[in-house]
């Protein structure tokens, strides 16, 4: 499954750079199929910034997640969590957590994203 981790906020020129530079080193000690994002979105032209990660187990996206907690509490920020459908290439964000949402709950976002394990 293919999940998406991005930061629910446009205004993030100041961070951009630090964020994803300190997601690039948790990606690369993973040991998991993710990768760092930081691009413009052609449609709206809004920053996108955050992880893709292709995953169906729990305790992989449990990992993320609780890093990712960590940098939302740092820079004040909320995280969208989504998954990009298969067939059309379409991204549907299922919930949010960070800074102002709160610590995510694996649980919970595992159900909305139809992970059974």
């Amino acid at each position: 499954m293919k999940i998406f981790i991005t930061i629910d906020n446009t205004d993030l020129d100041d961070i951009a750079a630090e964020v994803e530079a300190a997601i690039s080193a948790w990606v690369a000690d993973c040991g998991c199929t993710a990768a760092a994002v930081n691009q413009l979105d052609e449609d709206t032209g809004e920053r996108v910034l955050g992880m893709r990660i292709d995953t169906s187990k729990k305790a992989m996206l449990k990992k993320a997640l609780d890093y990712l907690y960590g940098l939302a509490k740092e820079f004040e920020q909320d995280f969208a969590v989504g998954f990009i459908d298969a067939d059309s290439g379409a991204a549907h964000k299922v919930c949010y957590f960070g800074n102002e949402e709160g610590r995510p709950d694996i649980s919970e976002i595992g159900s909305y994203l139809g992970m059974k394990r």
